[in-house]
């Protein structure tokens, strides 16, 4: 599908927060594939951990695929990670590789927390949030750089302590970023943005394919789905990464603009004769990745459904 078919909406603004609405006609209106997170919950679907920092194994044993998205974060085993690339882990999978990144570099053991509990190390037991930060999704999906993570969360928690006037390290795992998003008063400054944000889905009269984001005034991201059903299941988790990044960007001296429709179109309707790279992740997902100086897109495409892409994703640089 592309973006030419497709409309851009403005949705809303909360403080330094734009969202605007990604709407079109659904590519593949019937395909109902399952969340992490509702896997989780139903108990149908368990991430291990290997002892392999670089790959963690995933096992579906449900009736349904399973979607997998580039950025959500996985708590427990050895250290906390975030995945690699997007996937979709066929029903009844068997144990099923998939590429990660550390987002907690000082722990390599049982996490003790703070109410005396052990977490396992042989699995991870929550997926809650996504990294919410366009650089630590730079340094993992398009440098591929373990070091550039680590480096980036440590530049996050800094930005977010300094937006929020307090450390925002806890003391279970100082390194964790996933119990830096887990902050109790953290979470009260963002339910302002989701407060305001979440609904504007549901009251946009077309379908929504997807969304674009701009913080401070400056585009950051979008990401486009097959189909409207599953952009709605992905939306809160989404939208809530957005929100705390941009809580983290409050302390910069960047000038508040506001973001021209044109300029989202310009930057998401890129020249179709890009050069391409492509990598196999499994024998189902292909990743296709386009670049220009401004942008890079990756297309996650299903081989057994004609290598039609499922999602679409743009990090602005």
């Amino acid at each position: 599908m592309s973006i030419a078919k497709m409309s851009i909406r403005p949705g809303a603004r909360v403080q330094n927060l734009d969202i605007f609405l990604i709407t079109g006609d659904e590519s593949m209106p019937d395909l109902n594939l399952k969340t992490l997170e509702e896997s989780l919950e139903d108990h149908t679907f368990t991430v291990y951990e290997t002892g392999n920092v670089g790959e963690l194994e995933v096992e579906n044993t449900s009736e349904f695929e399973v979607f997998l998205q580039a950025g959500d974060l996985v708590k427990g085993g050895l250290q906390d990670r975030v995945f690699g690339s997007d996937l979709i882990v066929p029903a009844k999978s068997g144990k099923v590789p998939i590429g990660s990144f550390c987002v907690e570099s000082g722990r390599w053991r049982n996490r003790v927390t703070m109410r005396g509990g052990v977490e396992r190390t042989d699995s991870f037991n929550s997926a809650k949030d996504r990294v919410p930060s366009k650089h630590i999704m730079m340094a993992a999906l398009h440098s591929q750089s373990q070091s550039r993570v680590w480096e980036e969360v440590h530049s996050f928690q800094e930005s977010l302590g300094e937006s929020l006037q307090r450390s925002m390290r806890s003391e279970e795992s100082p390194s964790s970023l996933q119990l830096t998003l887990e902050d109790e008063q953290m979470a009260l400054t963002v339910d302002h943005y989701l407060k305001e944000l979440l609904p504007i889905v549901e009251m946009c009269p077309d379908t929504v394919l997807g969304y674009a984001c701009a913080i401070n005034g400056e585009l950051s991201s979008a990401d486009i789905y097959t189909n409207s059903r599953l952009f709605k299941k992905l939306w809160p988790r989404l939208l809530r990464a957005n929100a705390i990044e941009a809580v983290g960007s409050r302390s910069t001296n960047k000038p508040d603009r506001e973001v021209r429709i044109d300029e989202v179109s310009s930057c998401l309707d890129q020249p179709p004769n890009l050069k391409k790279k492509s990598r196999q992740v499994s024998p189902q997902v292909k990743i296709v990745t386009r670049e220009t100086d401004k942008v890079v897109i990756q297309d996650t495409c299903d081989v057994r459904r004609g290598s039609a892409w499922i999602h679409r994703s743009y990090l602005i640089k």
